[in-house]
């Protein structure tokens, strides 16, 4: 290929942050025009940044990731025509529909693809369709002794004749679009190597893709691969270039930005309204498996799985933190009381606690907890590290603190929104400041809402542990976010609490 790789693995990014105390989301606006490229590339801004809403341009009325729902409705019709044909009861033909579209849609049969080939899905389609249809039957059969055995054998082949029917219909009809560019998705090529260049040339003259190339990403493209489309250096924010093209999806080729760089540009794109693809290492070797990969011509791309924030079942957790929240106050309140009392007995009043923290995509939010010690001043609390060890911290203070009933009063703060229940601990700004600066990957921690209790704080990283860790520990919590996780670690908080785990 004639050119360096560059992993696209854990890579880890030593930036310079910003300055103590700084608002995380009020970033510059840069400039987006085509410019001579920067030959010493610069780390993308560490500011976390809300995604906003991208603008519906005339290439970008549909998500290339949104054309599962048009597919369900041609296999919902599909299967209500065959129940239809054999004179099923309605309750039958209902149950079958949703059951069967539920399979389908747990096995990934709508999940959406750059090459629409019914052809690669036909072998699961039926497989899937099939054991539900099967299964539906056979209860059929044994309620309804009457029923007619030729009646559901003739409903489940009509059924799976109709859904290969509709599945070509529906992808055919997607292709057209495509191919006539009424659905195009503005792309943002991250590379202008030999690869990136490949891959716009193939996107140009396909356009079935569904994809057009607008801009490359490269702090030092190749002059001899024909360059000929807008390119923007690593000085530049990938969100702002994102928002400014409209991109609605970033294809990440091989280029001259560094390892430990592109870790933090791919979470950046993440945090967009953008799909991602990447090109793998020795992607020429790769079976096309397409359940796993796309593909545009001869080159594989994985899709990156969808963030957090993105996930469909990330609405339900705020559900949870309500839920689980307003019993937690119920079952709480008695020892909150408690705590309320002695607290103002030994620290006077007021006995809550009212600290300004940083939590999602860098937005301040006042943190409430019980008050277990008097601060000299406002700036003391705000720039002490640890007081564990501090005279000042009395003895129902301490106590407070050891069993963590110090953090109830933070439950409020889930219920009106500014955490969830599980997350990143938040920081005081002072020090957002300065781990941006000085540990890695710091601020992408704040793609998330921040947390009573978070995968750090069950691992043992309370109290004066590693920043490091902490950080390493909560992108991981990130990257495999899902709703048994937060269930996981809020029993597991339990146990830490308890057993006094991290100090």
């Amino acid at each position: 290929m004639g050119e360096t790789f560059k992993e696209t693995g854990a890579g880890l990014l030593r930036h310079s942050g910003p300055p103590s105390g700084i608002e995380l989301h009020s970033v510059p606006h840069a400039q987006t025009s085509a410019r001579p490229t920067s030959t010493t590339p610069r780390a993308p801004n560490s500011k976390a940044r809300a995604p906003r809403r991208r603008r519906r341009g005339r290439y970008n009325r549909y998500a290339p990731w949104g054309t599962w729902p048009f597919v369900m409705i041609f296999d919902v019709a599909a299967l209500i025509v065959a129940g239809m044909t054999v004179a099923a009861p309605t309750p039958v033909i209902v149950l079958l529909t949703v059951a069967t579209t539920l399979v389908l849609l747990l096995r990934g049969l709508y999940h959406s693809s750059l090459s629409q080939s019914v052809l690669n899905v036909i072998p699961d389609l039926l497989a899937s369709a099939t054991a539900v249809i099967a299964l539906g039957s056979l209860g059929l059969l044994s309620l309804s002794p009457g029923t007619s055995v030729n009646r559901a054998l003739i409903g489940g082949f009509t059924a799976m004749v109709l859904l290969v029917v509709g599945r070509t219909i529906s992808q055919a009809v997607i292709r057209f679009a495509r191919r006539r560019r009424m659905v195009s998705h503005n792309t943002l090529i991250l590379g202008a190597g030999r690869v990136g260049a490949d891959l716009v040339q193939q996107l140009r003259a396909e356009p079935r893709y569904g994809l057009m190339p607008v801009g490359y990403f490269d702090p030092k493209p190749r002059a001899d691969v024909g360059i000929d489309m807008p390119t923007f250096d690593a000085s530049e924010d990938i969100c702002h270039v994102i928002e400014e093209l409209d991109a609605a999806a970033v294809i990440v080729a091989f280029s001259s930005i560094t390892d430990q760089m592109l870790v933090p540009i791919i979470r950046a794109c993440d945090r967009m309204a953008c799909e991602i693809f990447i090109v793998p290492r020795l992607f020429e070797l790769l079976p096309v498996n397409h359940r796993q990969t796309d593909n545009v011509g001869t080159t594989n791309l994985i899709r990156l799985p969808r963030a957090a924030h993105r996930n469909p079942t990330w609405r339900l957790k705020r559900l949870f933190d309500i839920v689980v929240t307003g019993f937690a106050l119920i079952l709480t309140a008695p020892i909150m009381v408690v705590a309320a009392l002695a607290s103002g007995f030994e620290n006077g009043w007021p006995v809550l606690f009212r600290q300004e923290r940083v939590g999602l995509d860098g937005r301040r939010f006042e943190i409430l907890k019980f008050q277990t010690m008097r601060p000299r001043n406002e700036t003391d609390a705000a720039t002490t590290w640890n007081i564990s060890q501090d005279d000042r911290v009395g003895p129902v203070g301490r106590l407070l603190r050891i069993s963590s009933i110090d953090e109830l009063p933070q439950l409020w703060n889930v219920l009106r929104g500014d955490m969830s229940l599980v997350g990143p601990r938040p920081e005081r700004p002072h020090f957002v400041g300065q781990f941006s600066q000085e540990i890695d990957t710091y601020a992408d921690r704040h793609r998330v809402p921040s947390g009573l209790t978070g995968l750090a704080q069950v691992e043992g990283l309370r109290g004066d542990t590693s920043i490091t860790e902490r950080a390493r520990y909560d992108n991981a919590y990130v990257e495999s976010w899902s709703l048994w996780t937060d269930v996981k670690i809020l029993l597991r908080s339990v146990v830490a609490v308890v057993t006094k785990r991290g100090g």
